[in-house]
């Protein structure tokens, strides 16, 4: 009886190291894969969520009975209200209900309507069935990727291990941005043409993209470098200062001296994006991070070392680059314009259909025929994720929303009460890069872009899985 559970703790083991390689894999595969937009990255990474899905559903059968199921299903349960939602909006009604769901609906087909025909007896609430079925399965499949977080990063050392996992990835992406700025060839990694007007930098074909991409990764390695930081300490307390220093070279130390490494990659590569709202974010970050180290690790050597890193790499950036540039681009007020002009019209779209909106992943459908800003101007997007979810979504969809916060605030406050300061400074890092990616949502779309939105649920689901009690029988590793 014994070997048999001891073989199925080593299978529950082996399938859990798979798991977490694997969330890591699909999201530096989106990231690379210019930020998941394209029709085959976003169906590798709904690939490589079914695989993790399979592999979670062994890992509970390898060992069943692990605490934390409830709180991811909860965690997800948003997410699939969104999904369900959508593929309400592709169902065939009559007409009459339809005029009266979503008048939009109507008034588009009126406009696409060849003079002349008359419209069927049916139809939809979506202005594009296919398109929002599409996108209801892409939703179905950020709720189980959230799901299978929320389980990893439960695990013993997981919310550890995932953390430095998704530092590493961002920094990675960001090596590529850094190279691509100065060894660029104008086309995006070097191989594809990009769009008429764009902006991107690193493999993201919008520079405010990559940025919240960047967010994430900073609130990571800063989490990792305080969190390491401790561990070190604890480790080393009490010895000389020769024994000290030679326990860098200990493997055990490559954690911390990784982390601040790759904190400066990240934050150099925001700064060069020169994104308004991801450096904005970024100081965000890095001032929590300063209070954390202070208040909770009690450590006014660790937030010097932040601060100093902070500013010495911004300083250096500026000379690179030149104060002009930067100043050009904080005074670039036409741009604000446009968003301000498309947020209009989305208000008045919104209108049209305020409880059912005009479809999931419609927006570019539907936009067009009711913009207002200057024509030669397209837009795709939104400019911002609230607005495009209470388009698309209507107020059900902010409502589904609003229904994850609870579970999230929540469990945070019950798990600080009894939390080691490790748990509490990642619990401060990674929430700064979490409110940060939704505060920048308010100016552009980030969670609408398949790698930013897997990012962002790895990283709750690091933070939730983190609340989860610790067992008796399975102690959890800081």
């Amino acid at each position: 009886m014994g070997s048999s559970r001891d073989r199925r703790e080593r299978v529950a083991r082996a399938l859990g190291i798979a798991i977490e390689a694997g969330l890591l894999a699909v999201v530096a595969t989106a990231a690379l894969a210019f930020g998941g937009t394209t029709t085959r990255g976003r169906l590798a990474c709904e690939v490589g969520v079914a695989v993790l899905l399979a592999l979670a559903a062994l890992r509970e059968w390898a060992l069943p009975g692990r605490p934390g199921a409830r709180l991811a299903l909860r965690a997800a349960l948003p997410l699939a209200l969104l999904a369900a939602l959508a593929f309400a909006q592709t169902l065939s009604l009559p007409r009459g209900l339809t005029s009266r769901l979503a008048p939009a609906r109507e008034r588009f087909e009126r406009e696409i309507r060849p003079e002349g025909e008359t419209s069927a007896s049916t139809g939809a609430v979506s202005v594009d069935p296919a398109g929002t079925r599409s996108e209801a399965v892409w939703l179905i499949a950020v709720a189980a990727f959230l799901f299978v977080a929320v389980r990893a990063g439960s695990e013993r050392g997981g919310a550890r291990r995932l953390t430095l996992g998704v530092a590493s990835i961002a920094a990675g992406v960001a090596a590529v941005g850094i190279a691509q700025r100065i060894a660029g060839n104008g086309l995006l990694l070097w191989t594809v043409p990009l769009p008429a007007n764009s902006k991107p930098f690193g493999p993201f074909v919008n520079r405010n993209h990559f940025a919240g991409f960047m967010e994430l990764g900073l609130a990571a390695a800063l989490a990792a470098l305080l969190v390491e930081s401790i561990r070190f300490a604890e480790k080393t307390e009490g010895i000389s200062g020769r024994s000290r220093l030679a326990s860098f070279g200990d493997r055990a130390a490559a954690p911390m001296i990784l982390a601040p490494l790759l904190a400066l990659i990240i934050l150099g590569a925001t700064l060069l994006s020169q994104s308004r709202a991801g450096m904005a974010g970024a100081a965000a970050i890095g001032l929590v991070a300063v209070v954390a180290a202070l208040i909770v690790a009690g450590s006014k050597r660790a937030a010097l070392w932040i601060v100093a890193g902070g500013v010495g790499t911004a300083a250096a950036l500026l000379m690179w680059i030149g104060p002009g540039v930067v100043l050009e681009r904080f005074g670039d007020v036409p741009s604000e314009h446009a968003r301000l002009g498309v947020w209009a019209d989305c208000l008045r779209l919104a209108k049209d259909s305020p409880v059912l909106g005009t479809g999931m992943g419609t927006f570019a459908s539907v936009y067009p025929a009711h913009q207002t800003v200057p024509v030669f101007l397209r837009f795709s997007h939104a400019e911002s994720d609230w607005w495009q979810l209470l388009v698309e979504g209507g107020a059900l969809a902010l409502i589904a929303v609003a229904l994850g916060v609870p579970v999230l605030v929540g469990s945070l406050v019950r798990r600080w009460r009894d939390a080691r300061p490790s748990v509490r400074l990642r619990f401060l890092c990674l929430g700064a890069g979490v409110v940060a990616l939704v505060a920048h949502g308010f100016v552009d779309v980030n969670l609408h872009v398949p790698s930013n939105a897997l990012a962002f649920c790895l990283t709750l689901g690091i933070l939730l899985g983190d609340s989860v009690p610790s067992s008796s029988t399975r102690p959890r590793v800081a």
